[in-house]
């Protein structure tokens, strides 16, 4: 299996057509930040240093507007058939076998009423948006559901929304499970009561698996009415995700409840005792090295936890091991392909797969193992986020006052761009969830700077996270029904901002038209299953980078307590609307054929025309203090 990284930062280079679309991105913030004693410069009073509020000026998608990209959309999604996989394997064509990209964000529009979600739909078309991902979960929900039963509501709201898509031009990823922690109690798994537990068992859980079909052939098998088509059998559905954010080279599976332990060390058993001839030769193979867990006349193996894969390990220990990692390897790999097949031959699906978006206990060793198992199925996946450190409590899913956190630019940090992974051979590559996270200050970087680095290093797909909470812009983000103190918490995980959604047009154009070239690999490296299984170092390895859902600190130190991070706290959360940065941009064009220059509203309409300098075949403008779109012609 060849492994290839594609990470090169060689010049770029836009292709300039007659009229070109300018972006102005700018710093938005609900609220002045004050920061706290010695943390760095101050960023209080936002407003009184110059800025302006942001609203979106609503024109219901009424012609005129010199800002709409929903031409670059195919007149319905999947008009020419399912997507399919380019020729060698590492992207994407459309039914017809034309190269297609996309800019892509993650949605939550299945949630929103019809008229919201026909708008949402139209809006994401205006801003260049052509791929939705629904992170969604179809398992029951009800106390005394049974296993077998669906979340029908959901289902609905996803039937809706793939057919409001569709009709955009808008290709759909659906994400149907998340073994986050549900209430199981009823669906009959050993040891598993309440909620927690699951994590790691639709691997290997025969139970659990049956379910997990039940479900998703409910989602895919019956007539979707709004579009009198299922779900398997509509081009518009681009790519189906297994799973979301799971695996069994995770901590998660230290946690695995005993009697699933047992099920799965039996299976273990089985494995063994088929490459051997005998847990007793298996035994002998591992120099006797012995779990405290190992039943071996009952065919029970002890399963050593996580800790002991990231560790080196040496003689017996070091073969058992590697049979333990060969083994849970081999599970998750015929798992991914097992349930390609279900979809493939029971529910008559033609739509490309994705197996998951995780990542292993530890990236240097384990890293390759998690992506070979998704490579039974066609496309591969990463959650992969940038942002500084953010502490106080709840911070895994809102921002409060007096939160601390650091604030620094992705461009001052490289290594913590999310584009930079180790690619898979004859694999396209997505991101399936990321954005620049709340409360990072340095937001309006982010589009621009991913249209330029996914195609430099041939990342197919980054899904921005999340949108949908309302069918345009977040012009109201707060929990309303927290009060602390008279303020309200304010939503984290949004991307439907104006320093971060303003500036897609812009970007969304540059990556799905190609303006950038793309970068030749720079390492290709080849490895063995034997490398793999041994956990050994590989020649080139992602870095451990951010993750802010397991930042968990109360205090803004270091995990070890030994260093103070220099940031700011976050003393008001304010209220709406957005306060957005003056633009202060002159531009120099060398280019005598620029004749217009045109200002727009925050909805893409015209405004009025900008005065044009011309000397020496260079022409020069100065955009507004509120401009956030500008087009030259």
């Amino acid at each position: 299996m060849g492994y290839v990284r594609k990470f090169q930062t060689g010049n770029w280079r836009l292709a300039l057509s007659m009229a070109a679309l300018v972006v102005i991105g700018s710093s938005a913030a609900c609220a002045p930040q004050k920061p706290g004693a010695q943390r760095g410069p101050s960023t209080e009073g936002i407003a009184s240093t110059g800025s302006w509020p942001f609203t979106y000026n609503d024109r219901g998608f009424k012609p005129g507007a010199l800002l709409d990209l929903r031409s670059l959309n195919e007149k319905e999604a999947g008009e020419t058939g399912f997507l399919r996989l380019s020729a060698d394997g590492g992207s994407f064509v459309t039914g017809a076998g034309s190269p297609i990209r996309f800019w892509a964000v993650v949605s939550d529009l299945y949630r929103l009423p019809p008229v919201e979600m026909a708008k949402h739909a139209r809006f994401l078309a205006k801003l260049g948006v052509n791929m939705v991902r629904l992170h969604t979960q179809i398992a029951p929900t009800g106390k005394t559901s049974r296993l077998t039963e669906v979340n029908e509501k959901e289902i609905d709201g996803i039937w809706r929304s793939v057919a409001a898509l569709k009709k955009e031009g808008i290709y759909v990823t659906l994400s149907p499970y998340w073994a986050t922690d549900k209430d199981a109690a009823q669906w009959g798994l050993e040891g598993v009561n309440g909620k927690g537990g699951l994590w790691g068992l639709l691997f290997f859980n025969e139970k659990l698996q049956e379910g997990y079909k039940a479900w998703v052939k409910a989602l895919y098998a019956r007539k979707n009415p709004y579009t009198g088509i299922p779900l398997a059998q509509d081009p518009a559905v681009g790519i189906l995700q297994v799973q979301n954010e799971d695996g069994m080279f995770f901590w998660t599976m230290q946690g695995m409840k005993p009697e699933q332990q047992e099920i799965l060390g039996r299976k273990f058993g089985q494995w063994l005792t088929k490459r051997y001839g005998s847990l007793a030769k298996a035994k002998q193979a591992w120099e006797n090295t012995a779990n405290d867990k190992d039943d071996f006349a009952q065919g029970k193996v002890g399963l050593f936890i996580t800790y002991f894969l990231t560790q080196p390990q040496q003689g017996g220990m070091a073969k058992r091991l590697h049979d333990q990692t060969e083994f849970f390897a081999d599970t998750q790999f015929k798992f991914y392909s097992g349930i390609a097949a279900y979809y493939r031959k029971e529910l008559g699906r033609k739509q490309l797969i994705n197996a998951s978006n995780w990542i292993p206990a530890d990236p240097v060793h384990l890293n390759d193992l998690e992506r070979y198992t998704y490579t039974a199925v066609d496309v591969l996946a990463v959650n992969k986020y940038t942002g500084g450190v953010h502490t106080g409590a709840n911070n895994g899913w809102r921002i409060d006052p007096g939160h601390h956190f650091t604030n620094q630019s992705c461009l001052l940090d490289p290594r913590n761009f999310p584009t930079n992974l180790k690619q898979v051979a004859g694999h396209p590559m997505q991101i399936t969830e990321s954005t620049w996270v709340s409360p990072e200050g340095f937001q309006s970087e982010g589009p621009l700077t991913m249209a330029a680095y996914q195609s430099l290093t041939g990342i197919d797909t980054f899904y921005w996270f999340a949108a949908g909470g309302e069918s345009e812009y977040e012009a109201n983000p707060y929990f309303t029904f927290l009060n602390l103190n008279g303020q309200h918490p304010l939503h984290k995980w949004t991307c439907a901002t104006p320093g971060i959604m303003g500036a897609f047009p812009a970007a969304a154009l540059m990556f799905r038209l190609g303006y950038v070239k793309k970068g030749e690999p720079v390492v290709h490296e080849e490895r063995t299953l034997e490398d793999l299984w041994d956990r050994r170092t590989p020649m080139i390895a992602e870095d451990r980078s951010f993750d802010p859902k397991q930042s968990h600190a109360t205090d803004f130190k270091s995990d070890d307590g030994k260093q103070t991070f220099q940031g700011y706290e976050i003393v008001n959360t304010g209220s709406p609307p957005w306060l957005t940065q003056n633009t202060d941009v002159t531009l120099i064009l060398k280019n005598s054929n620029v004749t217009k220059a045109i200002v727009l509203d925050t909805a893409g309409y015209p405004v009025k025309e900008l005065p044009l300098k011309r000397a020496a075949g260079k022409c020069s403008l100065s955009l507004p203090a509120d401009a956030l779109y500008v087009v030259l012609e």
